[in-house]
């Protein structure tokens, strides 16, 4: 316990040591919303805040730079053309987390983890392109 407790202390340190580059990045990016929290995270710093009356967090790195945005979504709001598409190519999987993303290298997306015989995490682009790739336990932070 004390160990745990020690290690939460010290993460929440980091996490009041924002660069100001960051925190005005975000500031320009979302004015008018304020940050819930702070984490750090690779390559810098996550901030976590409610957009629309949903649970998102937006990624800088350490100099400012926004990396994405993935907004937590629930299943009824994916658009239909999406699930549409998952359905047709994944239908003994269930979806179990979704989430609009708008990333500085991808562009926007949908992303959708699905649970079948492996857990997946498949992405849809507006123009219908899907990129799927198999999920590791160890490697997801979320669950």
């Amino acid at each position: 316990m004390l160990v745990f407790m020690v290690l939460f202390a010290a993460s929440m340190a980091q996490c009041q040591d924002v660069p100001e580059a960051v925190k005005l990045a975000f500031a320009k990016k979302f004015p008018d919303l304020e940050v819930a929290q702070w984490e750090q995270e690779d390559p810098g710093y996550e901030a976590e805040f409610n957009l629309e009356g949903s649970p998102t967090e937006a990624l800088f790195t350490a100099n400012g730079d926004w990396v994405e945005t993935e907004k937590l979504l629930r299943p009824r709001d994916v658009p239909k053309d999406v699930l549409k598409k998952a359905k047709k190519n994944y239908a003994s999987y269930e979806i179990m987390k979704a989430e609009w993303v708008e990333s500085a290298s991808e562009g926007e997306y949908y992303e959708l983890e699905l649970m079948g015989v492996k857990t997946l995490e498949l992405k849809v682009f507006p123009n219908g392109k899907m990129m799927v790739e198999e999920v590791n336990d160890d490697d997801d932070e979320d669950e």
